[in-house]
């Protein structure tokens, strides 16, 4: 009998020494909704399983109950198309979220058996396209390669997701002939340090997709990057249309280009068609007005790097703007002093031009905003302690409408809310108190902050941003709103031993 009461005991006791999960990366990365799909996790997590957690409510998690990490992903009919977040917790917290693909297109797991490192020694990939290969660089120097057979005059559209997953790497393509000859290399992409590829076949054949990488963030020692937490998507079709969304660019239009004058607020959609030559409109402005002229192409999936020039009635230049973070993009709030026609530039910072030197200008009215994230992405306390929500909160183009906090009703939880909101960017603090006798908790909070006065109320649900200052673009989700709380409680009291059980223990001892 003591016996058996020292295993629940022991593993009492296990639970409450755990540390929270830590989880690296899964792989595969994704898989096709409506299936269900073997993962192994790179990491930590005890005691095995542990709780799982998804942003998507289509997804489930059936764990491996005899191997730690392992398990199934299953992607139910009414996943949503895209990215997700997961997490895994124990009883002391969360893990980080990490990011799960649920696609459309049929899917392959690269062959781990292959011995990947010879250019003529790739994975066939059989099935037909469009599909995605999941593969992962699991040790240094270490290579993928796939072949592939196609017809001259095919277009071979290959996009990469790996930085993007949050992967400790910055990606490289490369595509062979039958001899091993290299045809093509890119490196970074449009948006990030991910590659995409538009490459036309040459010849009926058989080619080689090469998958290499460095490390990122990079260091002095330059290799090829390998890891278990090397994981990648390499979405191979025949035609652009059938790929994600996030590895196309928008599709917008073209603007028709009027001969007379903008007057704000308007929209163009245009191309850069000559090499160094930008695309110039003229706005009709009068003194004492003001204008946000806005180029996005960046964060549409352009290839183009606008920069934004503004030219006064004589001709002479006002403003050259470039970059503005966290992106490729540009903008400048124009603020006329004299009436006239005003000149607006957009050009490519190394002067392409060509089909996907897209752009989008807006100019119009400068409207007052404001931003908020947290400091973390979950919190833990203990019952009797608190824990502080560190928010940054930015006012843009002149916000000062006064802001107020929605904090959720958590039960063991006292909130302590900042005593005012300074109407200038800031950084306040949320007090989370938990009560003595408070219970276990672990779940996910979203935290609002909002505008009190007028009629069109601003709300914004508080973030935490993954992007930081090693961030090389954007993620496939740059943050999440699914904030989390653990409240971890005071241990059970231990039961106090009775006069007649302490004698009894006596005697037996006695007698041994």
């Amino acid at each position: 009998m003591p016996r058996l009461l020292f295993i629940p005991l022991f593993f009492v006791a296990l639970i409450s020494q755990a540390a929270p999960p830590k989880i690296d990366a899964v792989y595969p990365a994704g898989g096709k909704i409506g299936t269900e799909n073997d993962v192994v996790f790179v990491g930590k997590c005890d005691p095995w399983p542990c709780e799982f957690w998804a942003s998507d409510s289509g997804v489930k998690f059936v764990p491996d109950e005899k191997r730690e990490r392992v398990g199934k992903i299953v992607l139910e009919k009414k996943t949503k198309p895209g990215p997700f977040w997961f997490r895994f917790l124990n009883a002391e917290g969360t893990s980080e979220p990490r990011l799960f693909f649920a696609g459309t297109l049929p899917e392959v797991v690269e062959d781990a058996k292959l011995e990947h490192g010879a250019v003529l020694e790739g994975q066939p990939v059989t099935e037909k396209l469009p599909l995605v290969v999941n593969g992962r660089l699991e040790k240094k120097n270490e290579a993928d390669f796939f072949k592939v057979t196609a017809k001259k005059g095919d277009v071979l559209h290959i996009a990469l997701d790996g930085y993007s997953l949050r992967s400790p790497i910055d990606p490289m393509l490369h595509v062979y002939d039958a001899d091993g000859a290299r045809l093509a290399l890119q490196h970074d992409g449009p948006v990030n340090l991910d590659p995409r590829l538009k490459f036309p076949i040459p010849a009926d054949g058989e080619y080689t997709l090469g998958v290499l990488a460095i490390g990122h963030p990079t260091n002095a020692n330059v290799f090829l990057q390998g890891s278990t937490a090397s994981v990648y998507r390499l979405h191979l079709a025949l035609d652009e249309k059938a790929l994600p969304a996030h590895l196309k660019p928008a599709p917008l239009p073209v603007s028709p280009q009027p001969n007379a004058p903008y007057t704000a607020p308007f929209e163009v959609v245009s191309v850069l068609g000559k090499p160094r030559t930008p695309n110039r409109v003229l706005v009709s402005a009068k003194k004492g007005d003001s204008f946000l002229a806005k180029v996005e192409a960046y964060s549409l999936g352009f290839e183009t790097d606008p920069v934004l020039r503004i030219f006064k009635p004589d001709g002479a230049l006002l403003r050259e703007t470039d970059d503005v973070k966290p992106n490729r993009d540009s903008e400048y709030l124009v603020k006329i002093s004299a009436d006239g026609e005003y000149g607006i530039e957009v050009a490519d910072r190394y002067g392409r031009a060509g089909e996907n030197l897209k752009y989008r200008l807006t100019v119009g009215e400068r409207k007052p905003d404001f931003t908020v994230t947290a400091d973390k992405h979950s919190y833990a306390v203990k019952a009797g302690e608190t824990v502080e929500v560190k928010l940054k909160i930015a006012r843009i183009n002149g916000h000062v409408v006064p802001l107020e906090l929605v904090v959720p009703k958590i039960l063991g939880i006292d909130v302590e809310l900042p005593k005012e909101i300074p109407n200038k960017t800031a950084d306040v603090i949320i007090k989370l108190k938990a009560k003595a006798d408070a219970k276990a908790f672990n779940k996910s909070i979203q935290i609002k902050l909002r505008e009190s006065e007028g009629d069109a109320k601003l709300v914004k649900t508080i973030d935490f941003s993954l992007q930081d200052a090693a961030a090389r673009g954007p993620f496939l989700i740059d943050e999440i709103s699914d904030l989390w709380l653990t409240i971890i409680p005071k241990p059970a009291p231990k039961k106090e031993e009775k006069p007649d059980d302490k004698k009894e223990k006596a005697d037996a001892k006695a007698k041994k």
